[in-house]
């Protein structure tokens, strides 16, 4: 009899799970990431290169010195009765006009000057030393080249005199613009060929360039607690022409590329050594935007879900379910709302709903939350009640996820690094931030991604000799 009991109440008990407990299967929405659109925005970075002059005397200088014009004959150049020697005097000085390099070379003079006549079978001559100072000017065009090395030309632009020698010997005058033509014209090629040497042996403008290319692809680490990064990828560079003030030649670079902020390990990059060609510019954009990707990872928003919502109980009459696991991902450009149900209703129900990013409280949200199609047609045939119960409303309000941390982080540690950061021994980074802003938010099979864009004026500045 009481074997008879027993199987009575294990029949009865089975009947009451297979009508109060529906198990359920809809179809599971494609786990699914297209491809994003989005382009990411260029800034310019400006690299103002300063040529010190004054490092230019000195070289040409030291290349032209001592004796540089010697005349020993009185009877050459139809017999001028002219003897000349020319030193250098003092430190050859240069200054910047109109696009144009202007050159002082002081020079120091010994003369020898006299005459001869012969009148009735009798000679009668006199001959004087003099010492006089007179300065050779010279200017010279400096261009770049398509492929940024440098081009010069210089030529004689006169003279000046210091100290003019004496402008009577006995009774021969002496002309002074035949001895100062003389110097010129022979000392032309030997000073013209020297200063253009020069510049060529100093301004190396293409290594220059070609190094600051290569240091902007270098990820820089910005922060280390976040393990922020600074990551660079050039597209153009350009020129303006050269310019001078303060004993200064400046030659403005601007290098047009994306600008990317990471969060996390250091970003992969590709030096690409290839440097452009010249592109010269009459006006160089100042305008520095940092395209930054804060990720929330799919692992942390499924931490944080379930931190919220696993073994949950969700009860309407006498109908309920508990939330056993749940789980999120992407299916395109969504986010799916996988919970897997005990109670009146076993089984996963999948909901839908679109992410998006709440700018006043720094917080990735979901909106239109729903039950996808295909479970929704499934609930109507066993589990109705569900479809007018309350769940969605008390799920949708716990899937929010705050970065306000990491978008304040990002912000003050560029802010902080941008004032002045040394990239390398006598290379800064200084700029200023202006605005912040959501450029725009996707998903991808990793993470929840938004993009910000950061506005502000960056240069690099170099203070370190060229050479």
């Amino acid at each position: 009899m009481k074997t008879y009991h027993t199987l009575f109440f294990y029949f009865v008990a089975t009947l009451f799970i297979m009508y109060s407990c529906s198990t359920i299967k809809p179809e599971k929405p494609e786990e699914s990431y297209g491809s994003i659109n989005y382009v990411l925005k260029p800034s310019m970075i400006n690299i103002p290169i300063n040529i010190d002059i004054k490092n230019v005397e000195n070289l040409l200088s030291n290349k032209i010195n001592g004796l540089i014009y010697e005349d020993n004959s009185l009877d050459d150049n139809g017999g001028d009765n002219l003897m000349v020697k020319a030193w250098k005097k003092d430190k050859i000085t240069i200054s910047y006009n109109n696009y144009q390099l202007y050159y002082r070379v002081p020079l120091k003079l010994w003369i020898k000057v006299g005459f001869k006549i012969s009148k009735f079978g009798l000679e009668v001559s006199d001959y004087r030393e003099i010492n006089a100072e007179i300065a050779l000017k010279y200017k010279t065009t400096v261009m770049l080249n398509k492929d940024w090395t440098v081009a010069s030309k210089t030529y004689s632009d006169g003279y000046e005199w210091i100290s003019a020698p004496v402008m009577k010997v006995g009774p021969v005058d002496l002309n002074i613009k035949i001895i100062a033509d003389l110097i010129l014209k022979t000392n032309k090629e030997k000073i013209t060929a020297a200063i253009d040497k020069g510049i060529k042996d100093y301004i190396n403008i293409r290594k220059y360039v070609s190094d600051s290319w290569r240091m902007v692809q270098k990820p820089y680490k910005v922060n280390d607690e976040y393990n922020i990064w600074l990551k660079i990828t050039p597209l153009s560079v350009m020129t303006m022409p050269l310019s001078g003030a303060n004993n200064q030649l400046v030659l403005t670079l601007g290098i047009k590329g994306i600008t990317e902020l990471h969060i996390g390990s250091m970003p992969d990059s590709t030096i690409n050594d290839n440097l452009p060609p010249l592109n010269i510019v009459n006006k160089m954009e100042d305008n520095f935007l940092i395209n930054a990707n804060i990720r929330v990872p799919f692992t942390l928003i499924n931490d944080m879900t379930k931190n919220e919502l696993k073994g949950k109980t969700f009860t309407s009459g006498k109908q309920s379910v508990t939330i056993k696991d749940i789980h999120i991902y992407g299916s395109d450009g969504f986010f799916i709302v996988d919970l897997d149900l005990l109670g009146s209703i076993k089984g996963n129900v999948f909901l839908k709903g679109a992410p998006y990013f709440d700018d006043s409280l720094k917080t990735i949200k979901v909106k239109d939350l729903d039950f996808d199609l295909k479970t929704k047609n499934v609930l109507l045939k066993s589990a109705s009640w569900l479809l007018h119960h309350n769940l969605i409303k008390m799920i949708q309000p716990k899937l929010v996820y705050t970065v306000a941390k990491e978008y304040d982080t990002a912000k003050n540690a560029l802010s902080e690094k941008l004032s002045n950061y040394q990239i390398t021994d006598g290379i800064f980074l200084k700029g200023k931030l202006n605005d912040i802003r959501v450029d725009t938010m996707y998903i991808n099979r990793e993470a929840a991604n938004i993009i910000i864009s950061v506005d502000g004026k960056v240069n690099i500045e170099i203070l370190k000799p060229l050479n």
